[in-house]
């Protein structure tokens, strides 16, 4: 890129608004020692940095603010969905399991801050036992080892069973150990 073209792009290095190829090449320029676009870009971030000085408070009106506020946090839910990977893997090697009682651990699959949902495996160690607890959204488990005692049932390898928002568990027990699924509202 010539000179004068360089010096072209000082005023929107300035202001950032170079795209990642164009910084790279101005800033290797600039790299080289070339006082004058040294001079041009220390005017500019004065020039840009008094700009922020010179403007008074602006409040805009409760209902331009609102769409404003509207727009931002629909941006930012998309950013969020934007960035969540399209497939999970997690394999039976990796994770960590957690105690959450005597001879109670869980692994954490999944977080899912859309629909408030923690997936996760909980294995229950033969004579354990998960104590009673209420639920602040609805809490899905699938047995897919073992068997236990949950909610006055015996569940067995294959059983399912749904626990509806703001019910209450009692103790859930296992005689001989059991490996869950289980769905569950996010810790707060």
């Amino acid at each position: 890129m010539d000179h004068k073209n360089l010096i072209k792009l000082a005023a929107a290095y300035s202001l950032g608004a170079l795209d990642e190829a164009e910084k790279s090449v101005f800033e290797a320029h600039l790299k080289t020692g070339c006082d004058e676009c040294a001079r041009l870009v220390m005017s500019f971030n004065t020039t840009v940095g008094a700009m922020g000085l010179t403007a008074g408070e602006t409040r805009p009106r409760p209902v331009v603010k609102e769409k404003i506020l509207d727009l931002i946090d629909a941006d930012s839910r998309q950013t969020a969905v934007q960035h969540e990977p399209s497939f999970l893997f997690v394999f039976a090697n990796e994770g960590e399991w957690i105690a959450l009682d005597k001879g109670v651990t869980a692994k954490i699959l999944s977080e899912d801050h859309q629909r408030k949902t923690t997936t996760m495996l909980i294995k229950m160690a033969p004579g354990s036992r998960i104590a009673s607890h209420h639920h602040d959204g609805a809490e899905e488990l699938f047995v897919l080892e073992g068997e236990c005692h949950c909610a006055g049932r015996h569940l067995k390898t294959g059983d399912y069973h749904r626990a509806a928002a703001h019910s209450d568990h009692d103790v859930t027990t296992t005689e001989t150990g059991c490996l869950m699924l289980v769905i569950a509202p996010l810790a707060a």
